[in-house]
């Protein structure tokens, strides 16, 4: 969209204690928010099934190179 002129945003994974940027990679975040803080919370929230890895994958193998890094 050549003449959009609207606010772009990129979803990140911010350490506070250090101040920088763990990844702004969807899908890398999803994953870690999936299992790496599972120390910390009772939540059993998986926003990475195992059943559907394998499809997003896929669908991320396309969706990442032509409209995510379009940003």
């Amino acid at each position: 969209m050549p003449k959009y002129r609207g606010r772009v945003t990129v979803p990140v994974l911010w350490d506070t204690k250090t101040g920088r940027i763990v990844s702004n990679t969807v899908d890398e975040v999803i994953r870690m928010l999936t299992r790496e803080f599972d120390a910390f919370t009772e939540s059993k929230l998986d926003l990475y099934p195992e059943g559907f890895r394998a499809e997003t994958e896929e669908v991320n193998g396309s969706v990442y190179p032509n409209i995510n890094d379009g940003v």
